[in-house]
């Protein structure tokens, strides 16, 4: 299901789902293992028209002139931005939060404000009044984790997701996606190497 780093990790633990992936902001969880599946950096979405869509690359300074639209608290991505902006002293006129893409590009649609969100959480290049520009001074970045529960035997099912994303990253597919995305070669093994079978019971490989 779709929802956020919270409810990812939430979901995990209380044995939901077998896996989850979200964007990782440095916490440890001592209940979750977890390997990089790729790292992306942040952009600027603007409209088409806006003073930023003439530029190849945005000042992170450069957005405190304009009004902001930031992803919801129970975001990964707000927590990133406010240890950011502690950390290397820009600010941003925040004017609303959201906690669903959609509605985010509806807002910059509408001429609300403007955002920054990561590479994987971009509108397509062809949106039809949107843009984005990469955000320089200083490169932001957030790390994606395939996650699972510590010590669980993974389901069939979730083994075959592991299995096949291993096998992308391995062939280099999902690079011809997203090209500014910094793709890991191959997911760490689960330290636990069973898998469990269609009738429940636990098969050790």
């Amino acid at each position: 299901k779709d929802t956020n780093l919270k409810g990812v990790i939430e979901s995990v633990v209380s044995g939901e789902s077998d896996l989850g992936i979200g964007g990782f902001i440095g916490h440890h969880h001592s209940e979750v293992e977890s390997s990089i599946l790729a790292t992306d950096v942040f952009h600027v979405v603007c409209p088409r028209e806006h003073v930023f869509a003439r530029s190849a690359k945005v000042r992170w300074r450069e957005l405190a002139n304009y009004p902001f639209i930031g992803m919801g608290h129970e975001t990964g991505i707000h927590e990133l931005l406010n240890e950011a902006m502690e950390k290397h002293g820009f600010q941003l006129q925040f004017v609303a939060e959201v906690s669903q893409l959609a509605t985010l590009n509806g807002m910059i649609d509408e001429g609300i404000g403007i955002s920054a969100i990561s590479s994987l959480m971009l509108p397509r290049e062809k949106h039809s009044s949107l843009v984005h520009r990469p955000l320089i001074e200083p490169i932001i970045t957030r790390t994606i984790r395939v996650m699972w529960r510590s010590g669980a035997a993974l389901s069939p099912a979730a083994s075959a997701v592991f299995e096949t994303l291993d096998v992308m990253l391995a062939e280099g597919t999902l690079r011809h996606t997203w090209v500014d995305v910094h793709w890991s070669k191959a997911l760490g093994r689960p330290k636990m190497r069973g898998a469990r079978r269609d009738d429940g019971e636990l098969e050790i490989k």
